[in-house]
This record gives C-alpha cells, sequence and structure tokens, in this order.
C-alpha cells in the first residue's frame, strides 16, 4: 500500500473515532433510561399527588420508625421520579414534630403503580439537624 492509501485509510479511522466520540458525548446531554430524574420542586410542592405521596410516605415512616416521630413536611428540598414498572418518587423533606423546634431532613423513597391504586413506601432515612 502506497503513502497515499495509507493516509486515506488513518484518515478514515480517525474520522470514524472523532465521530463516535461526538455521539457519546451528545449522549450525555440526554438522562439514562432508567435513572432518577430530577423534578422542580417548586411545581411539585404545589401538586396536591405529590403532597399526598409524602404524607404516605411520611405516615408509613411513623409506623415504621421505633422512635414513632409524627412529622409533619414543611420544604420539599428536592424530587427525582424514576420510571420503572411505576414510578419511584424520591423526596428530600424537611419536616418538623408538633409544638417543637426539633427539625429533620427525611428522604422517602415511594412506589407508586397508579393504574393499580398501589403506593408503597420503598425506603426512608431521618437526619435530625438544628437550624
Amino acid at each position: 500500500m502506497n503513502k497515499i492509501g495509507i493516509a486515506f485509510v488513518l484518515f478514515l479511522v480517525y474520522s470514524g473515532l472523532n465521530a463516535r466520540t461526538s455521539e457519546v458525548l451528545a449522549e450525555e446531554d440526554h438522562p439514562i433510561d432508567g435513572a432518577y430524574e430530577k423534578q422542580d420542586e417548586k411545581k411539585a410542592w404545589k401538586d396536591p399527588k405529590v403532597k399526598k405521596l409524602i404524607k404516605f410516605g411520611l405516615d408509613e415512616v411513623q409506623k415504621r420508625d421505633n422512635r414513632h416521630l409524627k412529622l409533619f413536611a414543611i420544604k420539599l428540598i428536592s424530587y427525582e421520579a424514576q420510571v420503572v414498572a411505576g414510578t419511584n418518587h424520591r423526596f428530600l423533606v424537611d419536616c418538623r414534630l408538633p409544638n417543637s423546634e426539633r427539625m429533620f431532613h427525611v428522604t422517602i423513597v415511594v412506589y407508586e403503580r397508579s393504574w393499580e391504586n398501589h403506593i408503597e413506601l420503598l425506603h426512608y432515612e431521618i437526619a435530625e439537624y438544628a437550624y
């Protein structure tokens, strides 16, 4: 193979690698299928469905946690949703106890299959903090 042929082959290989790199970079701009996607907290906080899911999650935490904390949500800090065979809703909520200054960050993951009217608490974490 002559020098021009080798140069042409190298050019094709380099061009192909460059094009593939561009594709990979373009894919990174889009969320990964099945991953949690960030939701608008301010908009979600006003949504009655979201409030129902948060209340359900906090009620379940009260039943399961051995401290039996009666937590009231006061602010939605973050909200992410993951589409699976239904939807996982992951909330980070600022909560307080009634008639108390004690504050908590509560993370809850609520699984929902809306077409079956099914809701369950999958996970929770409670962290007390001083403000």
